[in-house]
C-alpha cells in the first residue's frame, strides 16, 4: 500500500493491518498451544527493514511491520521458558514483485505530488512499471536458504535477522540516527 497516511483510506488501512500484523499474530495463536505442548518450536515473522524505519508514503506498511515486531518481541520472552524460539526476519530489497505488480496505490492527493516526486521519483499514481519486473534485491531462494540455516541452528541465537546485502546499512542509518535524536536529549 503506497499513499501518505492522509491519503489512505479505513478499508486500505484495515487491510494491510489484517495482512501484515494480525495474521502473524493470529497464526502465532494457533501455534503455541502445540509448540508449548511439546515444549519446542520456532516461530519465524517475516517482517522487513520497513519493520525498523519508516519511509514516507508506506507508513501503513511501516505500522504494521513495527506492530508485528513489538508483539514479536514481546512474545519471545514469554514463550522461551516452553522451549519455543521466536525469529523477526528483517529483510531489505527482495526479488519479488512487491514494488511492481503487486503494489497497491491510495487516491492521491495532488498537495503530495512534489513530495511524492522527490520521495519517490514519480508523482505518477500507479506508477509506472514493466510487468515482466521484479522488485531487484536478494532472491527468494536465498532468503529462503537464511531462514532455514538460522532455524537448524540449535543455539537460541538472535532475536532479529537481517537478511539482505542492504538490510544491515538501512537499519543503521535509522537506529544512529535515532541514538543521536535520543542523545540529544539526554538532559529530559
Amino acid at each position: 500500500m503506497v499513499g501518505a497516511i492522509e491519503e489512505v483510506d479505513e478499508g486500505e488501512a484495515r487491510a494491510i493491518i489484517d495482512t501484515d500484523l494480525l495474521g502473524p499474530l493470529w497464526m502465532s495463536q494457533a501455534a503455541l498451544p502445540v509448540m508449548r505442548e511439546q515444549r519446542s518450536g520456532h516461530i519465524v515473522q517475516i517482517s522487513s527493514v520497513g519493520g525498523v524505519g519508516a519511509m514516507p508514503f508506506f507508513g501503513l506498511y511501516n505500522a504494521a511491520k513495527w506492530g508485528l515486531e513489538g508483539f514479536s518481541e514481546a512474545l519471545a520472552d514469554e514463550v522461551a521458558a516452553f522451549g519455543v524460539r521466536v525469529t523477526i526476519a528483517e529483510i531489505g530489497s527482495m526479488d519479488t514483485e512487491w514494488a511492481t505488480g503487486s503494489m497497491r496505490f491510495s487516491q492521491p492527493k495532488n498537495v503530495y505530488d512534489a513530495i511524492r516526486a522527490e520521495r519517490l521519483g514519480t508523482a505518477a499514481v500507479p506508477w509506472p512499471h514493466d510487468p515482466g519486473a521484479t522488485g531487484g534485491g536478494t532472491s527468494p531462494a536465498a532468503v529462503a536458504e537464511r531462514l532455514v540455516a538460522h532455524i537448524a541452528d540449535p543455539e537460541p541465537g538472535r532475536l532479529r535477522l537481517l537478511i539482505g546485502e542492504d538490510a544491515p546499512s538501512q537499519v543503521a542509518v535509522v537506529l544512529d540516527r535515532r541514538a543521536r535524536e535520543y542523545a540529544a536529549q539526554a538532559h529530559a
